[in-house]
């Protein structure tokens, strides 16, 4: 609580997290994680100790989830934050850590700018730090237990020419070992930031992120296996002979106890994801009082969904057969905003467009007869598959626009209000059925519209004491419809839902 007190600002119904905050925590911690232990109202859990799988992660703002709220980075919106993300980018996968200068969030409405299409109870924005003037680098490296370490180096060209150019490229590498069963969590990340100062007009910057996630997953857990396995069951894997087993029904001393033995009898589960993500940015000053902000942004992403099914038998003869979602995300938008400062008066309007095109298909893939090959591995490659379940291909644009104005009534009492319209309209459906696998001659396919041509937000904010506030808070919010593209990931045999 201590580094609540010292470091968190409060601004209204908006908190930041500075740098200075983040660096009290080890290196590569989750910012979500941090945002939990510094902010109150914020809760966030995780399997693994830097914050990175998704699967597993929850993250909650006064009770609304990572799902429900607005996430941007350097105004580039991240959509939703959950597994799978059909329309963004977690944090995690999007910036290293050591390269965020600051989080804002807000506890509010969320804010009128902030681009979403998923806010319906507060936001989160993070800004990348910017190159140092002075060149030089840094090198961290942290070790713990269970084989864990991680490498963090970067490079500061400092400023180049008179005009002011400058940028850095960093790498970051995270390996940690499972803290129980086999197999581990691998993460490395390059990025790269240029900016130009435009001299008293603003600045031109452009980013370069990449992003590599392998992880083999921690089994599922439910109260009736905590209760009568313990915590520590997890997948068979290395041991292919007792998966192999358990998926003909003969399965470990005590599983019998539990009410469906075979669903916590698997061999293994994964995930592998690479991503890319690029986006330039200008902040332009027309005049002393009217400021111009453009984004522009680019997302291709791609990712595989793996676990050994033992409802399921292979062609080879083996009880059971790899199961893998693919998954694969191409996102182009635009941001532009302008405001204007006049009297004690903050006007502000923006404009929003998004084109994401999203497919995913489920194959099957072979597993080995037990001693006649090697298993496949979680993580890939993933080779000839036998067959595809389904496939699907989805296509979304979204739209949205606000104004907003902030009129600062006294030094100590401010009103904020505004509206927002919101458009958003998806496309598309199953490309591909196999009735087989589906257990459907034919899978749905058609649109979602979503949309609000008036979404208000009003807020009053009063500091009548010093580090004493108090603030009023009406939004009106909506979230887009979407689509469940991996309904049937852990089902062995189902139709889409």
């Amino acid at each position: 609580m201590a580094v609540v007190g010292t470091r968190e600002t409060s601004h209204g119904m908006e908190q930041s997290v500075t740098r200075a905050t983040m660096d009290k925590f080890v290196a590569g911690t989750s910012p979500l994680q941090i945002l939990s232990a510094t902010t109150p109202g914020v809760n966030f859990a995780s399997d693994d100790p830097f914050g990175l799988d998704t699967w597993a992660n929850t993250f909650y703002i006064r009770g609304y989830s990572q799902s429900q709220l607005g996430i941007t980075l350097d105004g580039i919106p991240l959509g939703d934050a959950q597994f799978i993300n059909s329309n963004g980018l977690d944090i995690n996968q999007a910036i290293i850590q050591n390269n965020i200068g600051r989080v804002d969030m807000s506890q509010g409405g969320g804010a009128l700018d902030v681009m979403s299409v998923t806010n319906l109870g507060g936001a989160l924005q993070y800004y990348s730090l910017d190159p140092r003037d002075k060149a030089g680098g840094d090198i961290s490296q942290t070790f713990g237990s269970n084989q864990t370490y991680r490498t963090y180096v970067s490079a500061q060209s400092g400023k180049l020419n008179p005009s002011g150019t400058k940028f850095y490229a960093s790498y970051a590498r995270t390996d940690a070992g499972k803290w129980k069963g086999a197999g581990d969590q691998f993460e490395q990340q390059a990025n790269f930031k240029i900016v130009q100062p435009l001299g008293r007009y603003g600045k031109l910057s452009g980013f370069f992120n990449y992003s590599e996630f392998d992880q083999y997953n921690y089994s599922d857990l439910s109260l009736e296996i905590i209760q009568k396995l313990g915590r520590n069951v997890d997948y068979f894997y290395p041991n292919y002979k007792a998966a192999y087993q358990a998926a003909e029904g003969i399965y470990p001393a005590g599983y019998a106890k539990v009410g469906d033995a075979m669903d916590v009898s698997y061999y293994d589960g994964g995930q592998d994801q690479r991503n890319y993500l690029s986006g330039i940015t200008s902040t332009i000053d027309l005049t002393s009082r009217l400021h111009l902000k453009t984004v522009l942004y680019d997302q291709q992403s791609a990712g595989d969904y793996e676990w050994t099914n033992p409802y399921v038998s292979s062609p080879s003869g083996a009880p059971m057969i790899q199961q893998v979602g693919h998954t694969s995300m191409t996102r182009v938008g635009g941001i532009g905003a302008v405001q204007y400062q006049i009297a004690n008066h903050s006007l502000e309007t923006g404009v929003w467009y998004e084109n994401n095109g999203y497919s995913w298909a489920q194959r099957y893939y072979n597993q080995p007869l037990l001693g006649e090959g090697t298993p496949r591995s979680a993580t890939g490659p993933y080779n000839d598959p036998f067959a595809t379940a389904y496939a699907m291909t989805f296509n979304t644009n979204s739209f949205q626009y606000y104004l907003e104005d902030s009129y600062r009534i006294l030094k100590t009492l401010r009103v904020h209000a505004g509206f927002k319209s919101m458009l958003t309209t998806t496309s598309g459906g199953a490309s591909y059925n196999n009735p087989v696998y589906t257990g459907q001659d034919t899978l749905p396919s058609g649109s979602l519209t979503t949309a609000s041509a008036f979404l208000p937000h009003v807020s009053i904010n009063w500091n009548f004491l010093p580090r004493n506030e108090l603030f009023f808070d009406f939004a009106e919010n909506m979230r887009a419809f979407t689509y469940n593209t991996n309904s049937c990931l852990l089902k062995p045999m189902c139709p889409l839902s």
